[in-house]
């Protein structure tokens, strides 16, 4: 672990982006909460309770032992996105799924079958979503989807607990609507049978915060609660602004000066073009920051009270750690704090990298310390218990 390299994760931020949410759809809207890779890699144990309290109804996971680390650690129900196959009535989870503390995601028929005999060999029925793909290639197609619907809701086995699809990329607004139209035209012979406790489900995050149309019944955020948005610079929900809540931060260990001509890095692929002043931070690939990071700016922090600055990654990112250019801040010395994104970056370094938020979050790995604002001690990135 780099005691230099720490992951701030703000409890209050995200606390107050639920909240916002929670506000903005009142209560007559259910909310899922996304924490599926253990909550984008910031710990499920310490968010997801964050979350329920703020009135969040479900919260959405992928695996099964994802789903078990949780079971102990809130109240509302737990969904796996996830295929759950040939669950055995003996598993921990099984018992949960018939409490209705679970519920199942139903993509194809084989899953809607394994959710039978689950069910039947309990001897009670087990809470499920059906998935119906609108484009994403997640769940059953739009033809099967009302067939399966209807098997579903004659089914004594199986409760219905939701009815859901995935948009591919919700800051396409035609290519959204054009789904959501899809989802809906699949439904309308149906739709009337559905119980009050089967809500429709469609909005990730930029969804519910571009077009409240396409709230339906419930709306399941993820990034929202990270205090970002796909697509959208300065995310707000009800009028109110999001806050970003992770922080990666480091330390300068060492800074050198270095002559015109000299290069730098695994392959030269750098060459100073004047006297330079190099500085060596130790974050590398392996934490998480990766190759793309090359040119990229980071946030000098400096001394306190001094004006901040930034500084670009020269050379290639190495496995521990990158070099910055800071001729144009010589002050920078070893110790000085670097921030590698704060709440507010966090977006722009991922567009610049190539990548979405989610990639660069649940890429940052176990060396890089977590640390939660207002808490004592260290949050390790832990395993879901299996």
């Amino acid at each position: 672990m780099h005691a230099d390299s720490t992951l701030d994760i703000d409890l209050a931020a995200i606390g107050r982006n639920a909240a916002r949410f929670r506000r903005a759809l009142g209560h007559r809207r259910d909310i899922c909460g996304v924490v599926k890779a253990d909550a984008y890699g910031l710990g499920a144990h310490a968010i997801a309770p964050v979350l329920e309290q703020a009135g969040w109804n479900l919260l959405a996971v992928h695996r099964i032992d994802e789903a078990l680390a949780l079971l102990d650690v809130v109240e509302v129900p737990l969904l796996v996105l996830g295929p759950v196959k040939h669950l055995s009535p003996m598993h921990p989870l099984a018992s949960a799924a018939i409490t209705g503390r679970v519920h199942l995601t139903i993509q194809d028929r084989g899953s809607f079958d394994d959710a039978c005999r689950l069910a039947q060999s309990m001897g009670r029925p087990v809470g499920v979503h059906l998935e119906i793909d609108t484009g994403m290639g997640r769940g059953v197609s739009l033809q099967e989807g009302p067939r399966l619907l209807r098997r579903l809701l004659a089914e004594p086995r199986l409760v219905a607990k939701g009815i859901m699809t995935h948009f591919t990329a919700a800051s396409n607004a035609q290519l959204t609507r054009d789904q959501f139209e899809a989802f809906d035209r699949a439904m309308l012979t149906v739709r009337r049978r559905l119980p009050k406790s089967c809500p429709r489900h469609c909005a990730a995050t930029t969804a519910t915060i571009e077009d409240e149309s396409l709230w339906c019944d419930m709306v399941r955020i993820g990034l929202g609660w990270v205090g970002h948005a796909l697509g959208v610079q300065s995310p707000c929900i009800g009028g109110e602004a999001l806050e970003g809540a992770v922080t990666w931060s480091s330390r300068i260990a060492w800074v050198r000066d270095v002559p015109a001509g000299t290069s730098l890095g695994y392959g030269s692929t750098f060459t100073c073009h004047r006297d330079s002043r190099i500085a060596m931070v130790p974050v590398g690939y392996a934490d998480g920051l990766g190759p793309s990071a090359t040119g990229c700016m980071l946030k000098l922090l400096g001394v306190e009270g001094q004006p901040q600055s930034e500084a670009p990654i020269v050379g290639t990112v190495a496995m521990d750690q990158v070099l910055l250019d800071v001729t144009d801040t010589p002050a920078m010395a070893p110790g000085m704090r670097v921030e590698v994104f704060d709440g507010q970056s966090l977006g722009a370094l991922s567009s610049k990298m190539g990548l979405q938020p989610h990639h660069l979050l649940t890429a940052i790995g176990p060396r890089v310390h977590r640390r939660l604002r207002g808490q004592t001690g260290a949050l390790p990135r832990q395993a879901a218990a299996s």
